[in-house]
């Protein structure tokens, strides 16, 4: 056991008053387990490190964690005093009028938006210890998250009616993945992105306690645990770097969109989105699904206290059967006539009024309530099964919010859009067994396997959705995909679904089983069939190349799915993960040499061909 006196002799006078902060903070006894003098100087130097960048220092974190872990034992609701009502709603529905009038209008709002991406996590969870914003969203083409992150943020850009218009993304990293996510960014030439374009800003992560009484928890190794925060220190992280206010000074930006890290179909809800926040004038607008009682997705609601304050805020999982409960409903969250909750589930993509958000953030420098979730020992409510932390939550802004206005005048409509979940919601976060666990319970994966296939269904519902366009000026375009064919749509293929139905003519049809890839822009297809698999775009084309095929039969063997053994360490995760692997036996591929427009007619292709239009002599 570590005497404190012989500490102090071996201390400089700055360790000293930290040390005797510690132990003023209830930290002398896990300093006198450390043993030796050299781990309690390391120990000491991890704390000052700690002290510097969280709000308020040692002793308000410490604080926090003994009040807050204090109400969890004593099973305090959180939500006390609150009661629950349904949000205002926005529903909008696939393809119909209003869904097409809200992308077109929208797609012009994304280009005055900044773009905040909240990537801090690595995939454990899968059974990947990498970044998982590298893991890909399918494995035709392999392009990973990121990569489709900031392709996507780029076709924005070139819609844009100023041809000098640049868009910005933020990515908040943490301690546990920054080093990896810079290094891969740079091996990928930033996916086309300048640099400049792109903001890293680092959570750092946090001492784990190891009780109630706040005592800071410590490895085998003398080493301070240390967990993640949680997504909601992203608003301070763009507050402490001055990211908005960089922003501001340097683009022309109207909203600013936050998204997690793999969810693809954030980006087909954008346009929506931020169509209804500048149509309804809203600061902020979340994106959400209709989700049932027992899914494990947080429940938007608005929320009056007894004292009269008001918010539209997401009320988790864990805690919204009670708060239902407790204030309105005594059957807690039940389903409504059509099966699903009334409180629609969050997808955690949020649109704001920058100027706003901006204001509010420097009021509160970014710093939302925080909360507790000890995982306690069977019949305990004082003991852990292993050591907790403070926990902040991306989507607890409202909160902020209502700070605000207290001080300020501020806007504080709040409102919700619920899409379709096959176009909004597929995120991944379970491994292959747990997976199947949750579809047996839940009819959804949320896992690898399952975000590539809802994916491809959403490009291929994309495509399909031009049979019956309630907006389609031209008559007799129809698309037939067979079953089991697969379509991957890289972000430079369009930004909306009427862009996407703008590449077909008549008579398009996809055979069972085939594989179809676009990775290019401006393409067109009429009297065409596909009986195998084809790829327009051999790496990805510029704006500059144009391919139009007419009355072209294309037929070689095609590409398919093979099952693996998921525990045949042999093969790479990525594809253990989900199951199979692609077996590639035969492909047609177009290309173009140089930039131009190129046309494909009367021809039919079979077997392996790779065509680079523009080396004819």
């Amino acid at each position: 056991m570590l005497s404190i006196d012989s500490l102090r002799e071996n201390l400089n006078e700055e360790d000293k008053l930290l040390l005797e902060r510690l132990i003023a903070c209830g930290q002398e006894q896990v300093i006198k387990e450390l043993n030796t003098v050299e781990s309690a100087v390391e120990f000491i130097h991890e704390i000052r490190a700690f002290d510097t960048t969280y709000p308020g220092g040692l002793e308000t974190y410490l604080a926090k964690c003994r009040d807050l872990l204090k109400k969890s034992s004593e099973g305090v609701n959180p939500f006390d005093g609150w009661t629950p009502s349904v949000p205002p709603v926005v529903d909008v529905e696939f393809n119909s009028e209003l869904f097409h009038e809200l992308e077109k209008e929208g797609l012009e709002e994304l280009t005055h938006c900044g773009f905040v991406l909240v990537a801090g996590g690595l995939g454990e969870r899968l059974g990947y210890n990498d970044i998982k914003i590298g893991l890909p969203i399918e494995t035709f083409t392999s392009l990973p998250y990121i990569g489709y992150y900031i392709k996507k943020i780029l076709s924005i850009q070139k819609r844009s009616k100023n041809p000098q218009c640049r868009l910005p993304l933020a990515i908040m990293t943490s301690e546990n993945n920054n080093e990896r996510t810079i290094a891969f960014l740079k091996a990928n030439h930033y996916f086309g992105m300048p640099e400049s374009q792109i903001t890293i800003t680092m959570q750092e992560c946090i001492p784990a306690v190891k009780n109630m009484e706040g005592e800071i928890a410590i490895d085998e190794n003398g080493h301070i645990i240390k967990k993640p925060h949680g997504h909601g220190d992203v608003h301070f992280c763009l507050c402490r770097d001055h990211v908005i206010d960089k922003w501001l000074e340097e683009y022309d930006l109207n909203h600013i969109i936050f998204f997690q890290d793999t969810n693809t179909m954030n980006f087909v809800t954008m346009p929506c989105v931020s169509a209804v926040s500048a149509r309804r004038h809203a600061h902020m607008v979340s994106t959400c699904v209709k989700r049932r009682p027992y899914e494990q997705t947080g429940g938007l609601c608005s929320l009056r206290h007894r004292n009269g304050d008001e918010m539209v805020c997401n009320v988790e999982y864990n805690q919204l059967e009670d708060v239902i409960r407790n204030t309105t409903d005594k059957r807690g969250d039940v389903e409504g006539k059509d099966g699903y909750s009334l409180f629609p589930g969050n997808c955690n993509c949020l649109c704001m009024e920058i100027h706003q958000y901006q204001k509010v953030c420097a009021f509160s420098h970014g710093i939302v309530p925080e909360f507790v979730n000890p995982k306690y020992k069977p019949g305990s409510k004082t003991e852990y099964i292993k050591p907790t932390r403070l926990e902040s939550l991306m989507q607890d802004y409202p909160k902020l919010l209502l700070e605000a206005s207290r001080e300020m005048p501020v806007n504080r409509d709040c409102l919700v859009v619920t899409l379709p979940r096959f176009m909004a919601w597929s995120p991944v976060k379970n491994d292959y067994a747990r997976a199947a666990a949750l579809k047996a319970k839940t009819g959804f994966e949320e896992s690898p396997r399952s975000g590539e296939a809802d994916v491809q269904e959403l490009f291929k519902r994309q495509i399909l959705s031009l049979n019956d366009c309630p907006v389609c000026k031209e008559e007799g375009r129809r698309v037939v995909i067979e079953e089991d064919a697969h379509v991957c749509l890289w972000p430079c293929t369009g930004c909306t679904v009427e862009e996407i139905h703008g590449h077909f003519g008549k008579n398009v049809v996809i055979r069972k089983g085939s594989v179809f890839i676009v990775r290019c822009a401006n393409w067109f297809l009429e009297d065409v069939e596909i009986d195998g698999c084809c790829v327009l775009g051999e790496e990805e084309e510029g704006e500059d190349v144009s391919l139009t095929f007419r009355h072209v039969v294309i037929r070689n063997k095609g590409w398919k799915y093979v099952p693996i053994d998921v525990n045949d360490e042999r093969i790479p995760i990525v594809y253990r993960m989900r199951g199979y692997v692609v077996e590639k036996s035969e492909q047609c591929v177009f290309s173009a040499s140089k930039p131009g427009i190129y046309a494909v007619e009367d021809k039919t292709f079979e077997g392996s061909a790779c065509i680079r239009l523009g080396n004819e002599s």
